[in-house]
C-alpha cells in the first residue's frame, strides 16, 4: 500500500524512564495519509534512526508488529524495553541523527526525519552530580588549571598533590597522566605503605606507565626494602611493540643500552614466563622492523641465521657403553670413533673392526675444538651423557700403521679400538665411510682433524 504523505506532530523524550537512568526510549507520535484519506486500523511500522541524511546504512532498527492509527493519527514509544523482542535505544545523541519509516514492510517513506532538540536531552545525563553518581563531563573539550591554553582533558600548571587520582585516554600517542619536572627531583612520586605507590594501567596500544630523563638521572626509578617486587608492570590488553607492559628505549645514535640486568644472588638475572600462547620471546634488528628471532613458548627457537662461535660440529648426546655396561664420558677420551651397539638399541660402544658399517660418529671435543651445537631429549632413547659428533669439524684418532693419511683421503674405522684409518677397500667401505680427512698423519697415531661425513 503507497503512502503518500505524513508528518510529524509530536516527537518528545519520555522523561520517566530517563530520570531511573536505566534506559532511554522516544515517544513518537504523526500523522499519515495515502492518497488524501487518514490511514485508519492496525499496521506494522519499522522505525530506522541513521546518522546521514540520505543512503547509509541504519544505526538502530524498530519494528513494531501492531500499531494503532485512528484518523491518521498513531503514537509510539521507541526503544520501549517492554516491548519482545526489546531494541535498547543505546544511541549517544551527540550528533544529527534521522529517523526513517517504513508500513507494511514497504519501502521507506521520504524524506527522512531529523531529530530536533527533545531527543538529546539524554546526552544531558553525562553531566550531573548528586549522592549516588559521579561529577561527569562531557567528552568534548578540556580543562585547564593556571591555563588558559589546556591542552590535554585535564592541564594542570604547577605542583599537584593528589589524594587518589584515575585518568584514561584510549588516544594513541597521548599520556593518561603527563608531568614535567625540570628541577632535580621526581616528576612523579608515589608511595603506598600497603598497596601500590605510582599504578599505570593501559588496554590500548601506550604504555602504562612511561618514564623519560635527558639528564643523568633515571627515568623510571623503583626501590624496595621488602619482600615484594620493585616494579611490578600489568597489560591486559596491549597489543604489539606498543602496548608492551614495559617498554625501554634508548635513543642515544651513539652509545647506550635499552635495559641492563644484574643479579648478585643464586638465582637466574632473568626469568621470562608466557602463561599464555604467543611466544616466549622475539627479537628485531634493524631491518625494517622484520623478525630476527622467536622462542615460542614451548622452547623452540626460529631465527633467521645461528652462528655458533664455541664448537663446529652438530652433535647428539648418547650412552657409550661396553661389555654392556654404561662408561662414563670422563673415561672415554675425546676423538674415539664409536659405532651401533647391536645389542643395546640407542646406544654405541667403542669401535673395534675394520670398515664397520655400525660406524656412528666421533667423540666430540678432542683437540681443542669444542662441541658446536648439542641435540638430545632427556628421559628418551634420544638421551645420554657423551656428546658424539655426526656432523661438522672434529679430531679423531687414526692409526696411519697400515697407510699414510693425507688431506681429502676418506676414513673408515679400523681393528684399533676408538681409531680410523685411511679407506683402500673401497668396495668394504661402503656404509663404513665416517667422513674425510682434513690433516695428514705419516704414521703412527694421532689426530686427524675430520670432515664429518657419514656414508
Amino acid at each position: 500500500m503507497k503512502r503518500a504523505a505524513y508528518f510529524i506532530a509530536l516527537l518528545v523524550v519520555a522523561s520517566a524512564q530517563l530520570a531511573s537512568a536505566q534506559f532511554q526510549c522516544l515517544s513518537y507520535q504523526g500523522t499519515l495519509r495515502t492518497g488524501g484519506v487518514l490511514v485508519v486500523g492496525n499496521h506494522s511500522v519499522t522505525f530506522r534512526i541513521y546518522n546521514v541524511v540520505t543512503g547509509g546504512t541504519a544505526i538502530w532498527t524498530e519494528t513494531i508488529p501492531s500499531v494503532a492509527f485512528s484518523r491518521g493519527v498513531f503514537t509510539v514509544l521507541l526503544g520501549d524495553p517492554s516491548r519482545t523482542p526489546p531494541a535498547p535505544l543505546n544511541l549517544l545523541f551527540d550528533r544529527t541523527y534521522w529517523l526513517g519509516i517504513a508500513i507494511d514492510g514497504g519501502t521507506e517513506l521520504t524524506p527522512r526525519v531529523i531529530l530536533c532538540a527533545s531527543p538529546y536531552s539524554f546526552n544531558a545525563k553525562a553531566v550531573r552530580g548528586n549522592t549516588s553518581t559521579s561529577n561527569v563531563f562531557p567528552i568534548e573539550g578540556n580543562v585547564g588549571i593556571g591555563t588558559l591554553s589546556p591542552g590535554a582533558k585535564l592541564d594542570v600548571q604547577g605542583a599537584v598533590s593528589s589524594r587518589g587520582m584515575r585518568t584514561e585516554t584510549s588516544t594513541v600517542g597521548q599520556s593518561g597522566i603527563y608531568s614535567l619536572h625540570t628541577g632535580a627531583g621526581e616528576a612523579v612520586s608515589g608511595y603506598s605503605s600497603g598497596g601500590t605507590g605510582v599504578a599505570g594501567f593501559s588496554s590500548g596500544t601506550g604504555q602504562g606507565v612511561f618514564g623519560f630523563t635527558n639528564g643523568s638521572g633515571a627515568g623510571v626509578r623503583a626501590s624496595n626494602s621488602g619482600t615484594g617486587p620493585a616494579v611490578q608492570a600489568t597489560n591486559t590488553n596491549g597489543a604489539g611493540i606498543p602496548g608492551a607492559t614495559i617498554r625501554a628505549q634508548n635513543q642515544s645514535t651513539s652509545s647506550g643500552i635499552a635495559g641492563y640486568f644484574e643479579t648478585r644472588g643464586t638465582d637466574a638475572t632473568l626469568v621470562l614466563e608466557n602463561k599464555g600462547s604467543g611466544p616466549l620471546l622475539k627479537g628485531f634488528g634493524n631491518n625494517n622492523s622484520i623478525e630476527a628471532f622467536r622462542i615460542e613458548n614451548n622452547g623452540t627457537a626460529i631465527v633467521r641465521v645461528l652462528q655458533i662461535t664455541g664448537g663446529a660440529d652438530l652433535s647428539e648426546q648418547f650412552e657409550v657403553t661396553e661389555s654392556s655396561n654404561p662408561v662414563s664420558p670422563e673415561a672415554i677420551p675425546p676423538g674415539m670413533l664409536v659405532s651401533i651397539d647391536a645389542q643395546n638399541p640407542g646406544k654405541l660402544v667403542i669401535s673395534s673392526q675394520a670398515y664397520d658399517r655400525k660406524v656412528a660418529g666421533i667423540i666430540s671435543g678432542a683437540g681443542g675444538i669444542a662441541t658446536g651445537m648439542l641435540m638430545g631429549q632427556n628421559g628418551s632413547a634420544a638421551d645420554g651423557s657423551t656428546p658424539v659428533a655426526l656432523a661438522g669439524r672434529v679430531y679423531c684418532w687414526a692409526d696411519a700403521s697400515q697407510d699414510t693419511i693425507e688431506p681429502g683421503d676418506l676414513l673408515t674405522t679400523s681393528d684399533t679400538p676408538g681409531h680410523a684409518m685411511k679407506v683402500t677397500d673401497h668396495v668394504k667401505s661402503q656404509g663404513a665411510i665416517i667422513g674425510k680427512a682434513m690433516t695428514g698423519l705419516a704414521q703412527g697415531k694421532g689426530l686427524v682433524l675430520v670432515l664429518v661425513t657419514l656414508q
